[in-house]
């Protein structure tokens, strides 16, 4: 008869609970244009069990990695903790994520000045300067397909 290996350590520690914060993990990228705003775990604290020397040093645990990828809208996944070695049993929370757009700023630089009047009234008009900027803030996919030569600035003087 052999036992292999022929000797064994024996660890004891006394048994503790504790109450740890949930830190939710996440892999990926939401889809395109679309950014993670939130992540919150239900619960945010969580009463775990196990040996003293592994969670008397410990303020928070993780959960196992969420996917986010091609995501374009909230979601919420019931996900499992990272098991501690000495813990007793898995535990599991729901992480809700909220998905948003995402908002770029773009600046559209020397667009030229048209000037709407009544076709009956032909009153000259003369602007100074004759070219604007404009500042825009929105969706990053719609401002990324905006090109300068579809955006027309007009001035209304039409009396009423």
């Amino acid at each position: 008869l052999r036992i292999h290996p022929m000797q064994i350590v024996l660890v004891l520690d006394e048994q503790f609970s504790k109450k740890l914060m949930v830190k939710p993990t996440f892999y990926g990228k939401p889809k395109e244009g679309f950014r993670v705003a939130e992540t919150v775990a239900r619960p945010s604290l969580i009463e775990m069990h196990g040996a003293k020397s592994e969670l008397a040093k410990r303020e928070s645990i993780e959960t196992l990695p969420i996917d986010f990828n091609n995501y374009g809208t909230d979601f919420i996944q019931r996900v499992k903790l990272v098991r501690l070695k000495t813990a007793e049993e898995d535990f599991f929370v729901d992480v809700f994520v909220r998905i948003e757009k995402e908002l770029e700023k773009r600046e559209f630089r020397d667009l030229p000045i048209f000037v709407l009047q009544e076709s009956k009234k032909k009153l000259a008009a003369q602007l100074k300067p004759g070219k604007v900027s404009i500042y825009m803030e929105g969706p990053k996919l719609v401002l990324a397909n905006l090109l300068p030569e579809k955006i027309q600035v007009f001035v209304d003087y039409l009396s009423h």
